[in-house]
């Protein structure tokens, strides 16, 4: 799936997490101290749910939870590939990307892994009280969504990435001074660590480093 849509009228609230990277016990805490209703809420995520932390396991299965939605993020489709790819594997499993985890689970743990993972979207696009939200992983090659979800479609070559490997590794957007993305009204993006939110024009940019920081994960309620 290239870009999956939500009608968000049919939830209470809504809210947005930044990369989870095996933060499982965290985020449920969290959630809790917010008094999350599960039955009538609903999280979306920017992708990187596993890698580095203590609980990649558990939060690799969240997808499946009827409460969370998320996009694919580069540390998915390590696992994607390097289920099959020992070049990817070796690449995955070294200390800084954290992989390790994965490759210890038995061979049907990794196979229900990746099934979850291939199911995931490039993009989402919420429409929730009169306004459409957008929520990518890494970044957008131009600030057009619509511009963007057509290139995504025929996968063009846009400088040294095709645009589904820019939504998922590219860091340009972040360093911009001015952005406006056109034809959405907010668009969500992690990947890149940032000390605390950073909002650039109709962007914000929500993944502040947990996993590294020890602090708290960035959950924000549209």
């Amino acid at each position: 799936m290239l870009v999956k849509y939500i009608d968000g009228d049919k939830y209470r609230n809504i809210y947005t997490v930044g990369d989870l990277h095996g933060e499982y016990h965290k985020l449920i805490s969290q959630l809790n101290r917010l008094e999350f209703d599960p039955r009538q809420d609903l999280l979306i995520g920017v992708g990187d749910l596993c890698d580095r932390g203590p609980n990649s396991l558990e939060c690799a299965f969240l997808p499946d939870e009827p409460w969370f939605e998320t996009v694919l993020g580069n540390h998915e489709e390590f696992c994607i590939k390097g289920f099959s790819d020992y070049r990817v594997e070796f690449y995955h499993k070294m200390t800084n990307n954290g992989g390790e985890w994965f490759y210890q689970q038995i061979d049907e743990t990794k196979r229900a892994i990746v099934e979850v993972f291939k199911e995931l979207p490039y993009m989402i696009e919420l429409t929730y009280r009169g306004k459409k939200y957008g929520f990518v992983h890494a970044d957008l090659p131009y600030e057009d969504w619509e511009h963007v979800k057509a290139c995504l479609e025929t996968n063009d070559l846009i400088g040294e990435y095709r645009t589904r490997d820019w939504v998922l590794w590219a860091r340009e957007m972040v360093r911009r001074d001015k952005i406006h993305v056109a034809q959405i009204d907010q668009v969500f993006i992690g990947h890149t660590y940032v000390e605390k939110v950073k909002d650039v024009g109709n962007v914000k940019f929500i993944d502040t480093g947990s996993v590294f920081t020890g602090g708290e994960l960035a959950i924000i309620k549209l």
